[in-house]
């Protein structure tokens, strides 16, 4: 078995696990976002780019209202951390990264990695270098190694591809343990 393989099989183990033990807090957030909001919907799903481009539906909690996001004209990449569209449960399920936990679905249907490259949206693929698309993308980045949930792009896009290029078991425990002191830190 490669070590490819053994990622694979490792990733959707542990999905079935995490996903197991946070059912509870699973349901709990979903009544909590519906009860808040009953007319949309507790569940997002979103287009995204992975391995070789291909389309993949990234599965998330809803932390915003319903609407289309405002990029700045100047930088059509932009993102605002401090969007008005974010819920005050939705600051709290995505400063705990609560948001994210549906995201071990795509694990399991091998859409995702629990680490790798950042699924891409189109406006991004243009900006992005081709050796990033060789790879399975993950819920939590190669960006995570640098200790901050809120990189910029520029700083996202060169560690992804130093992640491209340096694949492997000690980048992985890397980005898996930096990952975990983000959330755990609430950085």
């Amino acid at each position: 078995m490669t070590f490819s393989e053994k990622c694979n099989v490792w990733d959707k183990l542990v999905a079935i696990l995490v996903l197991l033990l946070l059912s509870p807090l699973c349901i709990i957030t979903y009544l909590c976002i519906k009860l808040s909001d009953i007319k949309q919907p507790a569940l997002c799903k979103f287009k995204r780019y992975g391995k070789d481009k291909k389309v993949i539906y990234l599965y998330k909690f809803r932390s915003m209202t319903c609407g289309k996001r405002n990029r700045d004209a100047n930088s059509p990449l932009s993102r605002d951390k401090n969007d008005a569209r974010i819920t005050r449960i939705g600051k709290i399920i995505r400063k705990l990264s609560i948001d994210e936990i549906p995201n071990l679905f795509n694990v399991l249907k091998g859409e995702l990695k629990i680490i790798g490259v950042r699924p891409c949206e189109e406006e991004e693929i243009q900006y992005l270098p081709p050796e990033r698309f060789k790879y399975l993308p993950g819920m939590s980045g190669i960006t995570s190694r640098e200790g901050s949930k809120n990189p910029s792009l520029e700083e996202q896009y060169d560690t992804e591809l130093y992640f491209s290029t340096h694949y492997g078991k000690e980048v992985k425990r890397m980005a898996l343990r930096n990952g975990f002191k983000v959330i755990w830190n609430n950085k």
